[in-house]
């Protein structure tokens, strides 16, 4: 217990340090998109609904936290404090899985603290400017309360609220007799904030959606890499800078991006069936359920590795290769953002290439955990312990 208190202590220093020397930057995100719009907010010069902001108003305490410490209220002081902000929330998810993991051998927390670290901490500030880490937490509570279908819903209802797509990993982790509780756990959550925004504001908050409507491949994503493919026949695609990201654009490429997010929740779907026939562990059917949602999602954000990479962690003792999978896949992305992003509008094949090899090994994460979903349900006569038990 002491050895693993020191792993513990010794990883959540480690994450506290990275947070703590990463220095605001007035071009980054935080500094020129979620500032203005947190400040407008805050002065009352715009309401929610009148700002063009992509998230759903379950992100507003989050978005304000940086400006409700007073003093110094420019853009760069947002940014720094926002670091912050996520790095308390990196250090907190670090002891947390410490937490569930405590009875478990040193070798098995070192194993999955140290893959959490690569996947997190090699994303850099990244991971520090956006409220991905934030659903990813919840996410990971989701998984760790799978036994409790009302908690675990309520926890993956939250991670919904704040960025939607996780509620389409909701099936997974059903089973009979217990389906309709996760499902109603899962829907109430993001409904209760809408309702409650909608009273304290007036307005039905739902701007959001809209905005996201007829959005274009992005242009990391496996649609928007076929794209690029049947460009190089002959077909028509451009770029363009919308929605907040670089988007492939033309027929080809949104009809792919349409297909892709049909293809996504379609397995998931499939996956949630495959479960319910094998019994399958929950905890291990939602990441799975969400490796498929984000290895084949028509807008595959970096940031989107943080939903997975706590789940994906507390799993890593029973099921080391799927967590390995995604710390590479992290690395690749590291090394796509580093040397080939600039290239990838101008559709050099190189940066291509790098993008596709990600994608590939995100798609291998995905059928690594479809295939021990199998495997876990089919195990006889004794079901598999959760990470956090101890052996017997």
């Amino acid at each position: 217990m002491r050895r693993n208190l020191a792993i513990a202590l010794a990883f959540a220093a480690l994450h506290a340090g990275a947070a703590l020397a990463y220095h605001g930057d007035g071009r980054d995100l935080p500094a020129t998109y979620f500032y203005p719009r947190a400040h407008a907010i805050a002065h009352g010069t715009d309401a929610y609904g009148g700002l063009d902001y992509e998230y759903p108003p379950a992100t507003l305490p989050l978005l304000e936290a940086p400006l409700a410490a007073g003093g110094d209220d420019s853009g760069q002081a947002y940014h720094q404090r926002t670091i912050w902000l996520y790095g308390a929330l990196d250090v907190v998810c670090v002891l947390l899985l410490a937490s569930f993991l405590r009875r478990r051998p040193s070798g098995e927390l070192l194993l999955a603290l140290a893959l959490y670290s690569v996947s997190v901490l090699v994303l850099g500030r990244l991971a520090l400017t956006r409220f991905d880490l934030a659903a990813g937490i919840a996410i990971l509570m989701a998984g760790r309360c799978a036994r409790s279908p009302g908690r675990a819903g309520a926890w993956l209802g939250l991670a919904g609220a704040l960025k939607l797509v996780p509620l389409a990993a909701a099936p997974a982790m059903t089973r009979r007799g217990s389906s309709l509780r996760l499902l109603a756990a899962a829907a109430a959550v993001p409904i209760a904030v809408q309702v409650a925004y909608f009273l304290w504001s007036g307005e039905v908050g739902l701007s959001w959606i809209g905005y996201h409507a007829g959005r274009d491949p992005e242009i990391e994503s496996w649609a928007a890499v076929l794209a690029d493919l049947v460009r190089g026949l002959g077909a028509h695609a451009g770029t363009a800078f919308d929605h907040g990201s670089q988007n492939v654009t033309g027929t080809t490429a949104r009809w792919l991006g349409r297909l892709f997010a049909v293809a996504s929740v379609g397995l998931a779907l499939l996956l949630a069936r495959r479960v319910r026939q094998v019994d399958a562990d929950r905890d291990l059917a939602l990441l799975a359920a969400l490796g498929v949602l984000v290895a084949l999602a028509p807008v595959l954000s970096p940031q989107y590795l943080l939903w997975l990479a706590p789940l994906s962690a507390l799993l890593a003792p029973r099921h080391p290769l799927q967590a390995a999978l995604l710390a590479a896949a992290s690395v690749l992305t590291r090394l796509e953002l580093r040397y080939s992003f600039d290239d990838l509008p101008h559709f050099a094949w190189s940066a291509i290439a790098l993008v596709a090899l990600r994608n590939a090994v995100l798609v291998a994460f995905a059928v690594v955990l479809w295939r021990s979903v199998t495997a876990t349900g089919r195990a006889s006569g004794r079901r598999t312990r959760p990470a956090w038990q101890s052996r017997s």
